[in-house]
């Protein structure tokens, strides 16, 4: 009989909470990347790479296949499997508090690079440990090493995260000091993969170039860190009043990480508490980062209430199910979709304005040149920061729509509410020509 305490069941839940409409608004400019590599109308920065091309090509095909639903699909079926990789180690976990905790942060459950960094992450988990203490290799063991070289050859090119698979490994690898001169060789060309593609030295630097931007530690990449909702900590976020809840319990969990792994440090260095440590650090440092520290903190409760345990999961499966009531393939509150409809049979002349959640989504699905999307790596401080003054100074957007040729500007007015200064002031010399629930374009007289 099977025990409902299995750990077998956590990355069915996983699945299953997974199973949610497409909200992250990063997945359009993805595809239509996917699709033809583009940039915006506006100046973009130089010497930058496309560092997440295979990962567009593979969701721009799977798109091509099944739709919106088919990257839904993916998304479950690889968070699953994250989980299943990360929870393997375990010999039981508590229903009582992952289940829980997965259906709190199950939007954290998105289709994005992150999951393939994640799934990396798992494989080499499981895999470089019990490589790494072999004092002798047979054919096997060479087909992983080349198994394991080729992921880290294909993470380089699907996200810029790809150094965490060279830090797991080199921490692996002097953790177990089995220095043997294939182990090193092997792990030198790990740590090679970056430069082995075109661009290799801006590859290798890319990493380095994302942490200054995740944590501001230059003036020109400070706007980033406080402006880009899912780069600010859960403390900023506490403070400002911004989804209260879900902050505070982020705060909590991972300062239980912390006290937990430094507790077991100070008796034994071990992969799985400094890794637990890290990745509560990088928690509390930005929202993202949050997903890295989820699969090893439920890890840390073993004790189940049976009884309790069930009717927890019962309860969180029966919200669960209300939930998915009325979902769609993509979450129309958070792109313009009925707006683009419009646009597609209603051209303009000059140039296209845009909220930047929304720049992906109509840079797929028209063949307009927009304005700004989601890569702001692409843009300058004084470009963002621009951006960002239009909010609060519409003569400022006024000023620059005349002298860049700005004809039409589409905005949101319900799910991303901070335009409302600028979208008064557009109702006044403006004209409007559309508007729905969430959405509204104006053009220029």
């Amino acid at each position: 009989m099977v025990k409902i305490q299995n750990i077998n069941f956590t990355p069915l839940f996983v699945f299953l909470f997974a199973l949610f409409p497409l909200t992250d608004t990063d997945i359009w400019w993805h595809l239509a990347c996917g699709r033809e590599w583009y940039t915006p109308w506006t100046e973009n920065r130089e010497g930058l790479i496309n560092i997440h091309e295979y990962f567009q090509k593979i969701l721009y095909g799977l798109y091509c296949v099944g739709g919106a639903k088919a990257l839904i699909l993916l998304k479950a079926t690889l968070w699953g499997i994250i989980f299943y990789l990360f929870l393997k180690p375990a010999k039981k976990i508590s229903l009582l508090v992952a289940i829980p905790l997965l259906f709190i942060f199950r939007y954290h459950f998105e289709i994005r690079p992150i999951v393939f960094t994640m799934l990396f992450l798992g494989i080499y988990w499981n895999l470089l440990p019990p490589l790494f203490k072999k004092t002798k290799l047979g054919p096997k063991d060479y087909f992983l090493m080349g198994f394991i070289f080729l992921v880290q050859w294909l993470w380089c090119r699907i996200q810029g995260l790809y150094i965490l698979g060279t830090f797991l490994s080199l921490a692996i690898f002097f953790s177990t000091k089995n220095f043997k001169k294939e182990f090193i060789f092997w792990v030198g060309a790990l740590c090679a993969c970056p430069f082995l593609r075109e661009n290799g030295l801006e590859t290798g630097l890319y990493p380095f170039e994302l942490l200054n931007r995740l944590l501001g530690l230059q003036d020109s990449a400070e706007i980033f860190s406080k402006e880009i909702a899912e780069n600010r900590s859960p403390l900023r976020l506490i403070f400002l009043k911004e989804n209260i809840f879900p902050s505070v319990l982020m705060t909590l969990t991972a300062v239980w990480g912390i006290i937990a792994s430094v507790k077991n440090l100070k008796k034994k260095v071990d992969l799985f508490n400094t890794a637990l440590l890290v990745t509560a650090l990088l928690a509390l440092v930005a929202e993202r980062n949050y997903i890295l520290f989820l699969p090893l903190f439920i890890t840390l409760f073993k004790i189940n209430f049976k009884t309790i345990s069930i009717a927890i999961t019962a309860a969180t499966l029966g919200l669960w199910l209300k939930s998915v009531e009325n979902y769609s393939a993509v979450a129309i509150e958070r792109v313009p979709q009925k707006a683009v409809e419009w646009v597609n049979k209603n051209p303009h002349n000059g140039n296209l304005f845009n909220d930047d959640r929304a720049g992906g989504y109509i840079a797929f699905y028209t063949k307009e040149s927009i304005y700004l999307d989601g890569r702001f790596m692409l843009k300058s401080k004084e470009f963002f920061e621009r951006y960002l003054e239009y909010r609060q100074n519409p003569p400022l957007f006024f000023q620059d729509a005349k002298e860049k040729n700005i004809d039409r500007a589409i905005l949101p007015t319900k799910y991303y509410s901070h335009w409302g200064i600028l979208i008064k002031a557009l109702e006044t010399q403006w004209i409007k020509v559309y508007q729905d629930p969430y959405y509204v374009i104006f053009d220029r007289p």
